[in-house]
């Protein structure tokens, strides 16, 4: 009717692109990103049947429960760059003991800050957003397997947490360059956040497809994280095929998931 709505508004960029228009169909099937509904079914005959396919679920379900023996608690705040934990004179990974307590291996001296100057607390923490966002999806993969719902629980205890944390925190701001490379949350850029976020929609899109979650527990999770993480990427144009194509995976996932033509239409028009 000649009058955007919210969600064509929220694609903006001061390097706009020309969308073409996408309608998506009304009912899809699920899960749509990793599999659809006869490739699962054979993933899970393979598992049951074949010894190299036993091997291979094993794996799957074995992390899973091993995570689930852990803290599933999301770190209470935002990252920076998991690449920064490091000794500048010793060129070498630091060890972790604890808040504030960064230790050299070589030299033995604790550290406080990394080479720009940002708290080394937030660097550590961006690994630890990485362990929990791929156990979401590690925790999918096992309830497709199993049907345990356990795995199923713990994927959306994590969704939760980051539907209900994400948002909240810090909006970081590098500037520093005139191809935006940061804005991110759990990690500095957007498009490293992409390589780290996609297990999230994963993960939802095999619950979903799987009937793990469902109506407004379903609805809130896609209206509230899944599309606005990804929506708020695609503000983002990256000079590097690299860069842009891990934001034009991320667009094109949500978008397949969610039935949100926008997104598709984003990720068409992108590497």
């Amino acid at each position: 009717d000649g009058v955007s709505d919210s969600d064509e508004g929220i694609l903006r960029s001061s390097d706009r692109i020309l969308l073409p228009l996408i309608i998506m169909p009304k009912q899809q099937k699920n899960p749509v990103i990793l599999f659809d509904n006869d490739e699962l079914n054979e993933l899970r005959e393979r598992y049951r049947t074949t010894e190299w396919g036993r091997k291979e679920g094993d794996g799957w379900i074995r992390r899973a429960e091993n995570i689930l023996k852990g803290d599933l608690t999301i770190p209470d705040g935002p990252g920076w760059a998991a690449a920064y934990y490091y000794c500048t004179e010793h060129r070498c990974p630091l060890k972790y003991e604890g808040p504030g307590k960064h230790r050299c291996p070589v030299g033995g001296e604790y550290l406080d800050e990394d080479y720009m100057g940002v708290d080394l607390d937030r660097d550590y923490r961006t690994n630890q957003h990485s362990g929990k966002l791929t156990a979401a999806r590690a925790f999918a993969l096992a309830w497709a397997l199993t049907g345990d719902k356990r795995f199923s629980e713990g994927a959306l205890n994590i969704l939760h947490q980051y539907k209900d944390k994400y948002f909240t925190w810090d909006w970081l701001d590098l500037d520093a360059s005139t191809e935006t490379i940061d804005k991110g949350r759990v990690q500095f850029a957007k498009y490293m956040e992409a390589m780290y976020l996609l297990n999230l929609t994963e993960a939802y899109d095999i619950l979903k497809g799987t009937g793990a979650v469902s109506g407004d527990e379903a609805n809130d999770l896609e209206q509230n994280l899944i599309i606005p993480i990804s929506v708020e990427m695609t503000d983002y144009r990256m000079g590097s095929i690299h860069r842009q194509s891990c934001i034009t995976k991320n667009a094109l996932a949500t978008g397949l998931s969610c039935g949100h033509a926008p997104l598709v239409a984003f990720a068409v028009n992108g590497p």
